[in-house]
């Protein structure tokens, strides 16, 4: 009766007699939506929140209760659930304006994941290594291709001071170029050093490097690309010997 056709929305309805069978309508999908009642019998919305999740379940799933708590109404929220509703005074209006922002904000998640997913795939598959490095040099972020780069793989280096290995004649010039990025947010900085391979040999690294103005904790650090440079170099060194 609340979700009856109107003009804005048109819903259609599934019924789901058991415990068991509304989630294994979860586990079929094709849903865009999931109302389910805090009383289930010898379950409860939030045994079928939990269980919903180690599906997993693809749609947001609104949960409706007779009496409300700020204690449930947070574990529901901490479970999974997109809304918390009480069934006692809930008008049609309100349903609607839950279900529409759950809808709404279900599609913004996903749209954000698989920018993400894009994104993580770019920078992994990119011939160039990304790092972010924070203010005192600790390195917090590394890209697979600094192996095949500079012979360390990530999780070598990951929490490791990044001056360790920048050649000692070079490190001023690394350290003014993150002091003026910490200074300057939004500023971009362009610095050429010499790194320690793996193997006790000097590569030759170009780095452009910049700091976002960001809130997120994890984009505080100076964000960095880089290459390896050492055959242009040498290129270099030779054709100013002869």
């Amino acid at each position: 009766r609340l979700l009856a056709p109107s003009e804005d929305t048109e819903y259609a309805l599934d019924w789901a007699p058991s415990y068991a069978e509304g989630l294994a309508q979860v586990r079929q999908g094709g849903h865009d939506l999931y109302l389910v009642d805090y009383m289930l019998g010898p379950h409860s919305g939030l045994d079928f929140l939990r269980d919903a999740a180690l599906i997993p379940c693809g749609a947001p799933i609104l949960l409706l209760a007779g009496l409300g708590s700020p204690e449930l109404n947070r574990e529901a929220i901490a479970r999974g659930a997109a809304d918390y509703l009480l069934k006692g005074n809930l008008t049609a209006d309100q349903l609607k304006r839950a279900a529409r922002y759950a809808l709404e904000r279900d599609k913004v998640i996903r749209e954000l994941r698989q920018k993400g997913e894009w994104f993580k795939a770019l920078i992994e598959n990119s011939l160039d290594g990304v790092c972010i490095v924070e203010k005192d040099g600790t390195t917090s972020y590394l890209s697979p291709s600094i192996e095949p780069m500079l012979g360390y793989t990530p999780e070598e280096r990951t929490g490791k001071n990044c001056f360790e290995l920048i050649h000692p004649e070079d490190a001023h010039l690394v350290e003014r170029a993150l002091t003026d990025l910490f200074g300057a947010p939004g500023r971009d900085r362009r610095v050429e050093f010499r790194f320690k391979h793996k193997n006790g040999s000097w590569r030759f690294i170009e780095a452009a490097a910049m700091r976002q103005v960001s809130t997120a904790p994890a984009l505080q650090g100076v964000v960095h690309h880089h290459r390896d440079i050492s055959d242009q170099t040498s290129a270099v060194e030779v054709l100013r010997h002869s």
